[in-house]
């Protein structure tokens, strides 16, 4: 009886251990597996933190999973590693969810401010779940090239105190229009600032913030590829040294302001051949304009304080008498 109980003992022992070791053994591939996906990842660009914003949503996992499936149903799995997939699968969905990030946050500030642009999401995308906006409409919104601040007349009541981040990730905005016919009844617009995200949007030429309730213009908003600046209407006393980064610029318009100081580094833009400087009567102008050479279009009063002899000669040269009206009747320009 002894030796028939011990044998028992021994049988559940060694099943006891064995199935310990397929545990232990089914443990170790799924760590091992759950390394290589992360390298996997890493080496497609993302970092720890995105690969948990997939891993921890329950959502985007989903989204992993179908998309992994559909990899399998129609057979495009064939002689590919597994983790392979999941780690395509999970970087998709990742830049899917960024995507869907940016545009819910650009749609939701243009309906909670009554932008007539974006009237058709009204009802759609003000509450829930960025991922669950359809690829169609990420699209649309990532191929915006003309963004206008324009406000309906539901937006009135609130009004615009500044431009989301997620505005100058959009990949192929080249118009930002505040103010674009420069009429201040047709806005609601007092800006606080200018977020420093304006450096990321490569595309971004042509710039217009007249009559938001500026005081300044920020270094940040002087990058490279900007070709049109306009703030007009505003309230800014200085235009700083930052401007001198602003290689491409062609147009720079500044009427009815506080003007005081225009920095000096103005002299360096090659490109610029349209100013407007109108209506500032306290300007003092930087002995550097007159490097500018022969202009195009140019509105600048010739009573100014402390006009030099080459200054006044300069602007009697390039000063427009006749104001033309523009393709968008803005004026002035």
């Amino acid at each position: 009886m002894e030796i028939i109980i011990g044998a028992i003992v021994l049988f559940f022992v060694v099943r006891f251990f064995f199935a310990m070791g397929r545990a232990k053994s089914t443990s170790e591939k799924n760590s091992s597996d759950g390394r290589e996906i992360y390298s996997l990842c890493k080496a497609r660009g993302m970092d720890v933190s995105d690969i948990h914003s997939v891993e921890y949503d329950p959502k985007a996992m989903a989204l992993v999973k179908e998309r992994l499936s559909n990899i399998t149903k129609t057979g495009r799995d064939q002689g590919r590693p597994r983790n392979d997939m999941i780690a395509d699968c999970m970087y998709e969905v990742w830049r899917r969810k960024e995507a869907s990030f940016i545009v819910y946050s650009v749609i939701n500030w243009g309906v909670s401010h009554g932008l007539p642009q974006f009237d058709r999401y009204a009802n759609s995308f003000t509450k829930g779940d960025p991922l669950s906006i359809s690829e169609e409409d990420i699209e649309a919104i990532q191929d915006l090239r003309l963004l206008s601040a324009e406000v309906g007349f539901f937006g009135r009541a609130n009004p615009i105190t500044y431009i989301p981040d997620e505005v100058f990730l959009l990949p192929k905005l080249e118009c930002l229009y505040f103010g674009k016919g420069g009429y201040p009844e047709n806005f609601s617009v007092e800006l606080e600032r200018i977020p420093e995200s304006i450096q990321r949007a490569k595309n971004l030429k042509f710039l217009h913030l007249q009559y938001c309730g500026l005081t300044e213009l920020p270094r940040h908003i002087f990058t490279p590829w900007l070709e049109e600046l306009k703030v007009g209407g505003n309230d800014i006393k200085i235009i700083p040294d930052g401007i001198e980064n602003a290689t491409s610029l062609r147009m720079l318009t500044a009427w009815m302001n506080d003007l005081e100081y225009v920095s000096e580094k103005i002299g360096t833009l090659k490109n610029l051949k349209r100013i407007d400087f109108s209506a500032n009567p306290n300007l003092k102008l930087p002995s550097s304009i007159v490097n500018l050479g022969e202009m195009e279009e140019m509105y600048i009063d010739e009573d100014l304080p402390g006009l030099t002899p080459d200054q006044l000669a300069w602007l009697k040269r390039n000063n427009s008498f006749i104001r033309k009206v523009e393709e968008d009747d803005e004026i002035p320009f």
